[in-house]
């Protein structure tokens, strides 16, 4: 058997399943999510309030290592993922994107979002040109998945930077 950079190889089981629910779930196995549990309405707000906790930090613009992206980095992206699902969700297309200026914005944004989406049929179908079609509910769970791993992502590259400025041993698994 070949030997391989244990950093090369990544093992996640992300995705979605039908758990004969009629509709996709999306389930991840890194971070966790698991969309059967969501609850949106609290849910995203959440992940948006630590979103603007972790973007306050003072580290916020540093790179944990090459090739990884800083806390701002990360924030603008979820930024760009709040205003492609709320475009979706409202025309029916990712483009143009909502305009979405800050996590504050996302917030207020989201909160009027869930109260539109609240009224009507979440599994609606909408056509994205994807490998299945999508629909307000899948598009909440992607969106909240992306929200919370990416603040995941956040906190593991601040204890990267911080592991970085102390003496000591670091192991790898």
């Amino acid at each position: 058997m070949e030997r391989t950079d244990a950093a090369t190889l990544v093992y996640v089981s992300y995705g979605w399943r039908d758990f004969g629910t009629g509709h996709l779930d999306e389930v991840c196995d890194e971070c966790g999510f698991d969309s059967r549990c969501a609850e949106f309405d609290v849910d995203l707000r959440t992940a948006i309030a630590a979103l603007c906790h972790l973007a306050g930090d003072s580290r916020a613009g540093s790179r944990p290592e090459p090739g990884t992206w800083s806390a701002d980095e990360y924030v603008a992206h979820c930024l760009d993922q709040v205003g492609e699902a709320i475009s979706v969700i409202d025309n029916g297309r990712p483009e143009p994107k909502a305009v979405v200026s800050g996590l504050e914005d996302a917030d207020h944004q989201v909160k009027s979002l869930l109260s539109r989406v609240a009224g009507t049929d979440s599994h609606r179908q909408i056509d994205v040109g994807g490998p299945f079609p999508a629909s307000p509910a899948w598009m909440l769970a992607h969106l909240l998945h992306d929200l919370e791993h990416h603040v995941l992502d956040i906190r593991r590259g601040y204890a990267k930077l911080g592991l970085e400025r102390v003496a000591g041993r670091t192991i790898e698994r």
